[in-house]
């Protein structure tokens, strides 16, 4: 995969994301006892740009906030499998 750098983490990405996340999509569902949770969006304004509350000023790593939200997306996606799951 081929990267483009400047001078913010956050602009090193992938040349094609949307392949590269569908591909990680599409292995997980092809492994029994894996899923995918694409949380993404929660952490993106608009524009696509990082929402700037919830990352340190180097816009890649989460800040408590982005860690809480995040943390509260998983939890909620465990608890509808395992809701569905488990409850007859």
């Amino acid at each position: 995969m081929s990267s483009s750098v400047s001078r913010h983490s956050r602009t090193c990405t992938p040349s094609n994301p949307r392949a590269a996340k569908q591909a990680i999509r599409d292995r997980c569902e092809a492994m029994p006892h894996t899923h995918f949770i694409g949380t993404e969006s929660i952490f993106l304004d608009a524009s696509g740009k990082p929402k700037a509350e919830l990352f340190f000023d180097d816009k890649l790593h989460l800040n408590e906030d982005g860690y809480g939200l995040w943390a509260a997306v998983i939890k909620n996606h465990l608890n509808c499998y395992l809701c569905c799951r488990f409850i007859p």
